[in-house]
């Protein structure tokens, strides 16, 4: 496999949205997902769900699915970082790490099928200010 590029301070940002200490490990981190039509980045503490897809960073190789720990995620500098797996050993930006073994949730069972209604909804604001510092990150 070739390296993949991940677009600038999107781990970092998915991150803040992924659970810390969560007793589903699976969670601890950002799942990375790549086939040939896009990339994507989920994560999810389970209440709030972030998704970062990147249309050009597709993998025209072999579609994969893995779970980047927040430890490796905490690590890397604020620049774009290149994603690569050779005999089985991930690295990014140099640094080698073992994914995260488990199985994440099926996110896209959650995501609404039709659009919003159009009424009046209440959010919590705690939740509202996690989105807004991942919105930060990816500007």
């Amino acid at each position: 496999m070739e390296a993949i590029l991940i677009p600038k301070n999107s781990l970092k940002a998915m991150a803040i949205l992924a659970s810390k200490q969560d007793i589903r490990y699976y969670l601890n981190g950002v799942l990375v997902e790549s086939n040939s039509e896009h990339t994507r980045l989920v994560a999810t503490d389970g209440h709030l769900l972030g998704i970062f897809q990147v249309s050009e960073t597709a993998h025209e190789d072999r579609a994969f699915s893995i779970i980047i720990p927040n430890e490796i995620i905490a690590k890397l500098d604020k620049k774009d970082n290149f994603l690569s797996c050779v005999d089985g050993k991930w690295d990014i930006d140099g640094i080698s790490f073992a994914p995260v073994d488990g199985k994440f949730p099926d996110y896209m069972r959650v995501l609404p099928a039709k659009p919003a209604s159009g009424e009046t909804a209440q959010f919590n604001p705690e939740l509202i200010n996690r989105f807004a510092k991942c919105s930060k990150l990816l500007m």
